[in-house]
């Protein structure tokens, strides 16, 4: 098996190249998935959020459509709001313990 010297000896500064090249690689991995991470992570809180503000949103709109008399409207208001609330109640009963990984 050729050593890192071995190719030194054949083209001079070989060496060097391979283990800069193995670095790049190494670094541009790392970056990669440091990005993909931080991109998920935003997407997970960007999406709790939403469905937080589309079920207080909803109450509130139909809270504030029945004061006002319009009944009707109200629960058109109201079935996103319990469409999403339900969405997160199914969600955090599925979630059991975390899984310990080999």
């Amino acid at each position: 098996m050729p050593t890192l010297a071995g190719y030194d000896q054949i083209v001079p500064g070989a060496a060097e190249k391979l283990v800069n090249e193995h670095l790049y690689g190494e670094r541009v991995g790392s970056n990669a998935i440091r990005r993909l991470t931080n991109a998920e992570s935003f997407a997970v809180v960007t999406g709790a959020v939403g469905a937080q503000i589309l079920t207080i949103g909803g109450l509130v709109a139909a809270v504030v459509l029945v004061v006002n008399g319009y009944s009707a409207y109200a629960i058109g208001a109201i079935i996103p709001a319990i469409l999403g609330a339900s969405a997160q109640v199914v969600r955090a009963s599925r979630k059991g313990p975390p899984v310990e990984e080999p």
